[in-house]
């Protein structure tokens, strides 16, 4: 989900990226919004995970020692580059966006796998 300054929002995406670890998922999601970004932005962005072993990985606070999420991190750190800074956010799992950005990964997992 993309949001601009003001809070509004400006797209929401959802899509099946198969069986995955919770830290794939995430990584990927922020790729993801990482491609996505730039049709609305190109200054600052900030990006919103709950999970803050990803946030200090992308922040370069942690080591990052999977090599699939190293395959990743490069790639996301390659997109950082069409902006002009991006800022990684740790926030709350209960933080609003978080709460609906995990429905629409629920409702496209559904869709997906359950065909509903």
């Amino acid at each position: 989900m993309i949001y601009d300054e003001n809070d509004n929002l400006l797209c929401k995406h959802s899509e099946y990226f198969g069986e995955k670890t919770n830290q794939e998922a995430e990584y990927l999601a922020c790729l993801k919004a990482l491609e996505i970004a730039p049709k609305y932005c190109t200054h600052e962005i900030e990006v919103y995970s709950d999970s803050q072993l990803v946030v200090k990985q992308l922040n370069r606070q942690f080591r990052i020692k999977e090599p699939r999420l190293l395959k990743i991190h490069k790639e996301i750190r390659q997109n950082c580059l069409v902006f002009k800074n991006v800022v990684f956010i740790q926030v709350p799992r209960d933080n609003p966006h978080i709460k609906k950005a995990d429905k629409l990964a629920d409702e496209e997992i559904k869709r997906t796998i359950i065909g509903k």
